[in-house]
């Protein structure tokens, strides 16, 4: 074993991780992404004395968080949850375990890209998703919800599964024309370890049903649905419904009932029977949508009769080579040279890792992170509480927060200018489709009261006024003060 230990830290010089490098059972080939929570890798597994060669992702959960018991709590749920499941539209767990002072999933690997990417892509092509295959890949992402939302496990328990963050991120096409749904890392189900106390959110904001938004402990697979309907809009249009706006004008939005409507006409598709889905699914109150996912899907499926149903594996392979040939033309230039990687580590920078937009990760747990490694949960929280206190004198300053009265105001909402396909023309413009969705996913805005007033002086007081206050900190779980009292955690 000295010699493992050797090559893991000639692996690691000047700060830089290299590959290929062994991990236990695994080698790793190259980093897909990190976030907040996890560092993902590509790796590959050898059996029969290396005649048989299985490529993975490792899941590893990183060492700040893996001192905090909630977050390796949060990891035993999804290794457990997920590797109960057994369907051709979702990503399996073959593994989970401890590796030196590492947690990690090995679960599988997808090549090609998620649909965020393919977004991406194609925009700087100045093209968009064609109906056909939009419609077909979300029925693909409804019979996996609906294979979750009513699984049982062995002893006939049902588990009452809610994925809670579908999104485009989470959702990969491979280049052998699979649809697989990822990522389960803050699902909602029966028995979990992590359990959610108060007010907690969990998903991205701008896919959030209202009743994720307003911390309801009791959603069910509705609010799935309700991510499903906006990304239908998404799809199809070409714009998410609620392109340009900032976290708050979407909780606005979304709790108020100002869902996007259907302006568009697209084209082949049946609008009346298209505006039913459409409004179905996002309905407000839960009781008013789809009862489950298969319904949803046999409306979607229906959509696509007359464009002869939906598409065939190859065709939907021969859609995404042809999206961004030089991604899979690299791919499979690179995994045909990992099969004979060297498992020792070479002292050169680690390959180009695969298509990442920006720095979020398809296989986030939660929140994605752009920042550098953490030094030390002191040094983060103390960021936080810097960041805290230079956000309130801001708001002190110029919005002037002053009411006498206790409760909870929301702040009108202001306009804001919504964003098109069309705006990005057939230039590549620098800036992904969809970038501003992705402003509005990562971080969770919180209402705060209003500061009590002080001493009144002898100029006039101005008029009360309310304003919005987002405190974040990496790692997430930093307590916030404000006026001394003590309103949670990030």
């Amino acid at each position: 074993m000295g010699w493992a230990r050797e090559l893991l830290s000639l692996a690691r010089y000047n700060g830089r991780v290299h590959y290929p490098r062994p991990f236990g059972n695994y080698l790793l080939l190259e980093r897909l992404g990190a976030g907040g929570m996890a560092e993902v890798d590509l790796a590959r597994r050898s059996e029969a004395q290396g005649h048989f060669h299985r490529f993975v992702v490792i899941k590893r959960l990183t060492a700040s968080n893996a001192m905090d018991e909630g977050f390796v709590r949060m990891f035993k749920d999804e290794a457990r949850i997920t590797a109960q499941l057994h369907h051709h539209n979702i990503a399996q767990v073959y593994d989970f375990g401890v590796e030196g002072d590492e947690f990690f999933l090995a679960m599988e690997y997808v090549p090609g890209m998620d649909l965020r990417e393919v977004q991406h892509a194609l925009a700087r092509q100045g093209r968009m998703l064609n109906t056909r295959v939009s419609l077909t890949v979300l029925s693909h992402v409804l019979e996996a919800l609906h294979y979750a939302h009513h699984f049982v496990d062995t002893t006939g328990t049902p588990l009452n599964i809610v994925h809670r963050d579908v999104n485009p991120r989470n959702v990969m096409l491979s280049l052998s024309g699979e649809v697989k749904l990822i990522d389960f890392g803050v699902a909602k189900a029966e028995g979990r370890l992590e359990k959610t106390e108060g007010q907690s959110f969990k998903g991205k904001f701008a896919y959030m049903a209202p009743e994720q938004i307003d911390g309801q402990s009791d959603i069910d697979g509705r609010a799935d649905l309700f991510s499903a309907g906006l990304m239908l809009h998404e799809l199809l249009v070409g714009v998410h419904p609620f392109a340009g706006l900032r976290q708050a004008q979407i909780v606005h939005r979304l709790m108020s009932g100002q869902v996007a409507r259907l302006d568009e006409v697209v084209h082949g598709v049946d609008m009346a029977a298209l505006e039913r889905v459409h409004r179905k699914s996002l309905a407000v109150e839960r009781h008013q949508r789809y009862r489950d996912a298969g319904t949803f899907q046999q409306d979607i499926l229906a959509l696509l009769e007359p464009f002869g149903g939906p598409c065939t594996r190859e065709e939907l392979a021969s859609f995404l080579r042809t999206a961004d040939p030089e991604m899979a033309g690299g791919l499979n230039a690179r995994l045909t040279s990992y099969q004979t990687a060297d498992p020792r580590p070479q002292a050169l920078p680690p390959p180009p890792t695969m298509p990442v937009a920006g720095d979020d990760t398809s296989y986030g747990t939660l929140e994605r992170d752009g920042s550098p490694p953490q030094k030390g949960l002191l040094l983060a929280l103390g960021g936080a509480v810097v960041l805290l206190t230079g956000v309130i004198v801001a708001l002190v300053v110029g919005i002037g927060l002053q009411s006498d009265e206790p409760d909870l105001v929301v702040a009108p909402e202001p306009e804001a200018p919504v964003l098109s396909l069309e705006a990005l023309g057939g230039q590549d413009t620098g800036v992904p489709l969809s970038a501003w969705i992705e402003e509005a996913e990562p971080s969770t805005p919180r209402t705060l009261p209003p500061r009590k007033a002080g001493k009144k002086k002898a100029k006039p007081t101005p008029k009360a006024t309310t304003g919005l206050l987002m405190v974040n900190s990496v790692p997430a779980g930093a307590r916030v003060y404000l006026d001394g009292e003590d309103v949670g955690q990030t």
